[in-house]
């Protein structure tokens, strides 16, 4: 075992030094000593289990129902779930959490889970607002099989062939059909969406729309079909720290919660 953790280390810090954006090189360092267990195969560095398997206290799902400020506890009225799968677990804590929401806009690409999510929330349908699609970088159907689908493990991004059809909206046509403008008060946005996270976030960097939530809850995936993972989470999270402050507990491919820098909400508009 001494010698098995050696050859990670030595595997993951020649992975770290192939990068030469100082940025980079930081946050693969903090990858490797904080998230979770990692293993090497075939001279890459990986992760050794995925989030919910780890048992080793580093997933810190709890920190995703940690109370939130009280401003933003008071003004938020919307919140956008990404990744509903066929109960959207988190919904009624969320709701509980926030007593002025007036709606969670909830999306699930998948049809069979969104024919289960419509069931399992029919009777919060008041304020749980439900959409047949996911969130990409582009406008686009996806075609999969009944292969692909393996529950909450389910990552689709990319067509492989299949009879079952997936429709993907960019961030910003789907803003556009719920009437979110980036006005006050800001929405948290919930995301859990098995491996489409990073699409998504490169598209709300790159349409510069990644500062209009107050409060971002995010679990990042490690998923296998996902090229150069370290890299762009890498990426996302040093765009997130431009504009948010991410709560001590949090935990790469655990749970993050991040916080918007000079929170503004409609009881503190000037």
């Amino acid at each position: 075992m001494k010698y098995l953790n050696l050859l990670v280390l030595l595997v993951c810090f020649n992975f770290i030094k192939s990068h030469t954006d100082s940025f980079i090189q930081m946050c693969l360092e903090d990858l490797i000593r904080n998230a979770l267990p990692m293993k090497a195969t075939d001279n890459t560095c990986q992760l050794a289990v995925q989030h919910g398997e780890a048992h080793n206290g580093k997933w810190q799902m709890e920190i995703r129902f940690k109370p939130f400020p009280e401003s933003i506890k008071a003004d938020t009225t919307d919140v956008i779930y990404l990744g509903g799968n066929t109960e959207a677990a988190d919904s009624i804590n969320l709701k509980e959490m926030l007593p002025n929401l007036k709606s969670m806009h909830i999306i699930e690409p998948v049809p069979i889970f969104f024919q289960e999510l419509k069931k399992n929330m029919a009777k919060y349908l008041s304020w749980a607002h439900l959409y047949p699609i996911g969130l990409g970088n582009s406008n686009r159907n996806i075609s999969i099989s009944p292969n692909d689908l393996k529950g909450q493990g389910t990552f689709v991004m990319n067509t492989t062939g299949g009879d079952i059809i997936l429709n993907i909206l960019t961030p910003r046509d789907f803003f556009g059909q719920i009437n979110f403008t980036g006005t006050l008060p800001l929405p948290v946005l919930h995301v859990n969406c098995e491996g489409c996270e990073y699409e998504v976030f490169e598209t709300l960097i790159q349409e510069k729309m990644l500062n209009r939530f107050s409060v971002i809850n995010i679990s990042f995936h490690y998923m296998a079909g996902i090229d150069k993972l370290f890299t762009r989470y890498c990426k996302i999270r040093e765009h997130f720290l431009a504009s948010y402050i991410m709560d001590q507990q949090s935990i790469a491919f655990g749970w993050e919660r991040w916080l918007r820098k000079h929170n503004q909400t409609s009881s503190t508009r000037e």
